[in-house]
């Protein structure tokens, strides 16, 4: 199971780490670190916990990576970034 820790989602099989630059305006990047290659689907939650933006079949290599994520189309405020692959999902604040 995934442990908890600020800033970081840790997983046995994954690692998901702080979204940059802080704040993003037009495009953020976030560094996921994957023990072997994968397709992902990242996802953008707002604070009322909606789907505002998807991104589909992110193919991710083993060995960390960033994820670009185009943000200039959401309004200020609280997002979280989630990443799911293999059955492992990683969130982190935007």
């Amino acid at each position: 199971m995934a442990d908890a820790r600020r800033g970081q989602i840790v997983d046995a099989a994954a690692t998901i780490g702080n979204v940059s630059p802080q704040p993003a305006t037009s495009n953020a990047s976030v560094t996921v670190t994957m023990p072997v290659a994968a397709t992902a689907t990242v996802e953008i939650i707002d604070a009322s916990g909606a789907r505002v933006a998807q991104i589909n079949d992110v193919q991710l290599s083993a060995g960390p990576q960033p994820i670009d994520i185009p943000v200039n189309t959401l309004v200020s405020g609280a997002y979280t970034v989630v990443v799911t692959t293999n059955g492992t999902t990683l969130t982190t604040p935007l």
